[in-house]
């Protein structure tokens, strides 16, 4: 492999780790704040003179920076969001432009299928899904040649979309990664790989990331894995919506000694989902900062930290110390496993919650835990809204979270559909 391609990988295996928060992670340096409070140039959505999806519709797409893209890349990756937004917007996959190198069915096929899969996750909730308008704000943050001329682009994105539901409600998602590579052939530039690595299917239904990004995957494995990986899913949202909708667990609430601040947890979550405290450690780039976020929330709003019996949950520094003392850090703060552990088998002192609570009963300040399936758990987030119908039934949650960093969000839009709510009594 040449020192350009392992510098590639470096990053996408850097990149990895931000779908999912585990407890085996080490304090790295925050990240530095970055603005976005640049000249913007203005992308017109009628890319391909199509008229507007409604007349109430309204999508933009930004760019703040565009290093050193060429233009005729620029539209590619406008052409592509329009797609993809439109798309959403419009509950059904358009057709794909011609974008992509000639005869790389395997790309076209995972854009289609996860795409495919997003709106089959959508349509299936009770909340109205569809989009009624969008704002994306992109910045490009690296770019690397190939030996044999390809261009690989790393690209955030900053995205608001509005909700039919809750159309008002700006839900809002930064820090999102698409890595693309650009191949030049005999009709100009065209995308060869993408993957938005905040999306978990794109780096699990290839089968390896980053040899497919590589090029080091042959289209019949491809297609094979994508076929696959995507059937599983569809499955078990089927099975995870049934589970959900079932009654969860009976435990009755218990008297606490010590209440809890839903509204306080809720501020602090809406404070800094997009963002970060630098008073505790980040660990974004190292397994993902979700849970450690979770637990922040928790303690502000009134959960102490608990350092007696065998179940601990503290952070006194970055350093593992499951012991119970005021030392370090326990992998329940950090990891979502051990969290969902802890609230579930904790007694006596600290947290009290019940956990796998009935989906319907949450309220704001409760934790979500999510993922594929009973031991495929990636995700924490905090509920800092409810969303009701015109009978007072649950039908959503709007939650807050880190690494993906996303503000008042639909919670049944999350690729995610295994969902265990705990429900947060207070403490003792």
């Amino acid at each position: 492999m040449d020192n350009q391609l392992k510098r590639i990988t470096a990053v996408l295996c850097t990149i990895f780790l931000l779908s999912g928060c585990h407890s085996d992670i080490q304090q790295t340096q925050a990240k530095e704040d970055t603005t976005l409070q640049q000249e913007t140039q203005e992308v017109s959505l009628q890319l391909q003179d199509e008229p507007l999806i409604t007349e109430e519709f309204e999508g933009i797409l930004t760019f703040a920076d565009t290093g050193d893209l060429q233009e005729e890349q620029k539209e590619l990756i406008e052409l592509y969001m329009k797609w993809y937004y439109d798309s959403l917007a419009k509950e059904e996959v358009e057709q794909l432009p011609d974008i992509f190198v000639s005869g790389e069915q395997a790309q076209t096929k995972l854009e289609t299928e996860i795409l495919d899969y997003q709106l089959l996750v959508r349509s299936s909730q009770k909340s109205d899904l569809s989009l009624t308008g969008y704002q994306s704000v992109f910045s490009v943050e690296e770019m690397e040649e190939e030996e044999n001329g390809e261009i690989t682009v790393r690209l955030s994105e900053d995205s608001t979309q509005n909700f039919a539901q809750f159309e008002q409600v700006d839900s809002i998602t930064t820090d999102i990664i698409h890595i693309f590579r650009f191949r030049k052939t005999d009709d100009g530039w065209k995308i060869y790989r993408h993957v938005n690595y905040n999306d978990r299917l794109y780096w699990t239904v290839t089968g390896d990331h980053r040899q497919y990004m590589n090029g080091e995957l042959s289209q019949e494995t491809v297609l094979a894995n994508i076929s696959e990986g995507i059937e599983e899913k569809k499955a078990l949202l089927e099975q995870n919506i049934q589970r959900r909708d079932q009654a969860g667990a009976d435990k009755e609430e218990t008297a606490v000694k010590i209440s809890y601040d839903r509204q306080a947890a809720v501020e602090y979550a809406q404070t800094w989902a997009l963002d970060r405290n630098e008073e505790w450690a980040d660990y974004s780039m190292n397994g993902g900062n979700c849970q450690n976020f979770v637990s922040q929330c928790l303690l502000a709003g009134g959960i102490p930290m608990d350092t007696q019996g065998e179940s601990v949950w503290k952070w006194y520094g970055d350093t593992p110390n499951n012991l119970p003392n005021m030392q370090g850090r326990s992998a329940s703060w950090s990891g979502v496993d051990e969290f969902l552990n802890y609230a579930r088998e904790n007694e006596g002192s600290g947290l009290a919650a019940i956990v796998d609570a009935s989906y319907d009963t949450g309220e704001v300040g409760d934790v979500l835990i999510v993922g594929y399936g009973e031991e495929e758990l990636y995700h924490a987030v905090m509920i800092t809204d409810v969303v009701t119908d015109e009978n007072g039934n649950v039908i959503d949650y709007l939650v807050c979270s880190n690494t993906a960093n996303q503000k008042d969000y639909p919670i049944s839009a999350y690729g995610y559909t295994y969902q265990v709510l705990i429900k947060i009594l207070g403490s003792n």
